[in-house]
């Protein structure tokens, strides 16, 4: 899988739904969201560094329910490989996944950051 731009699909009705048209609600999900994922990145980083694959499918799954409920699909694809690999245990592909999610993390970082911006 590569990572291209126009692949990180976010569905802003989702997020913005959830902030029920609450700016201050939008900017907190926004960055509930940003440190679930940076938590959840480093915690996948240390699991396989320590090759604790049950870890890393925890984290994961987690990851995966989070971001997908609040309507980033782009980046589910991702998650759900690299728990698959974590699940089999193919360690240099989830070398490879995490890179991928980490650069799709922060695309999608920086383009919630500027609907934030606009909405302000």
């Amino acid at each position: 899988m590569t990572l291209r731009e126009e692949q990180i699909e976010i569905d802003f009705s989702v997020i913005e739904d959830l902030a029920d048209g609450d700016p201050a609600a939008l900017a907190e999900l926004t960055a509930t969201f940003v440190r679930h994922t940076t938590d959840g990145i480093a915690k996948v980083r240390a699991a396989i560094d320590s090759v604790d694959f049950a870890q890393a499918i925890r984290v994961t799954h987690t990851c995966i329910g989070f971001t997908a409920t609040i309507g980033i699909a782009g980046l589910v694809p991702i998650l759900r490989e690299l728990e698959a690999a974590a699940k089999e245990a193919r360690r240099e592909e989830l070398a490879r996944l995490l890179a991928l999610w980490e650069q799709g993390f922060e695309r999608v970082r920086r383009t919630l950051q500027a609907r934030l911006s606009r909405n302000t």
